[in-house]
């Protein structure tokens, strides 16, 4: 049997080597995944992968305080129904079971990320459900600035706590 040899993988912008344009979705979501594991690591996090896929979270974040419960999705770009406007969409929601949407007793953040440009999404699911289809709007042309813009590159929601639920006096 022939040997192969495993040559440096050549990162683009987007922190996944040019081979991942040509793949198929699922192939691109684990690359994703991967590329996601890079970059919290580098950003201090300690990542935990559960055993098997029937959870409906990728990835726990551990931040010293807190463990996180990750989704990751990810799209090549400009895929969308309005992908003129410099729109890619996001789909939020648990793909083998039907189109049903995540909720916060599943995950607590899920993370967009659009690989042609390299740009990540940390957004809390409370900021997105009971939705299944996100429009992000991460071109440097867009002229529609969306309402998950201000969650691009947020890294930082993973390291401060959330707040409790304010509780009401009757």
């Amino acid at each position: 049997m022939k040997k192969q040899s495993v040559g440096r993988l050549r990162r683009s912008p987007s922190g996944l080597s040019k081979e991942a344009g040509n793949c198929t979705r699922k192939r691109q979501g684990e690359l994703s995944e991967i590329a996601f594991a890079l970059k919290a690591t580098e950003l201090g996090f300690r990542v935990y992968e559960p055993v098997g896929d029937s959870q409906r979270y990728d990835f726990i974040i551990d931040t010293g305080q807190h463990l996180w419960r990750i989704q990751v999705k990810s799209t090549a770009g400009g895929l969308g129904h309005d992908a003129d406007n410099g729109c890619c969409i996001i789909n939020a929601y648990w793909a083998s079971k039907g189109h049903v949407p995540y909720t916060a007793d599943q995950i607590d953040f899920l993370v967009a990320h659009i690989i042609s440009l390299g740009v990540w999404y940390i957004i809390p699911i409370e900021a997105f459900t009971p939705r299944t289809s996100l429009p992000l709007y991460p071109a440097p042309d867009s002229k529609t600035v969306g309402r998950y813009e201000k969650y691009r590159e947020a890294w930082s929601l993973l390291t401060n706590p959330k707040p409790a639920p304010t509780k009401t006096r009757r």
